[in-house]
């Protein structure tokens, strides 16, 4: 008589264990701050990016912009007073 074959079943997503957080106040002005620019890598939205920095500067003098890619939070978060990031599909 053949053994039985016993499998356990596991989920591959894990155990996820979120935290909930407040959201920051706004910001009054954007004048003197610096503002982090991000996108996902998808196609043309480092165009996109290009376009939307040169507005912002266009109409905020003394704003300093971060540019980043990819998903992962950039060292420098802390530099930052806001973050625009975009997504494409």
């Amino acid at each position: 008589m053949p053994v039985p074959m016993i499998y356990k079943v596991l989920n591959p997503l894990g155990v996820l264990n979120i935290e909930s957080a407040a959201l920051s106040p706004p910001i009054d002005s954007l004048k003197g701050k610096t503002i982090g620019l991000g996108w996902n890598q998808k196609a043309k939205g480092d165009i996109f990016d290009d376009e939307l920095e040169n507005l912002i500067k266009d109409r905020v003098k003394g704003i300093k912009i971060i540019r980043f890619s990819g998903y992962a939070v950039p060292a420098n978060i802390k530099e930052m007073n806001a973050v625009i990031f975009g997504v494409g599909d």
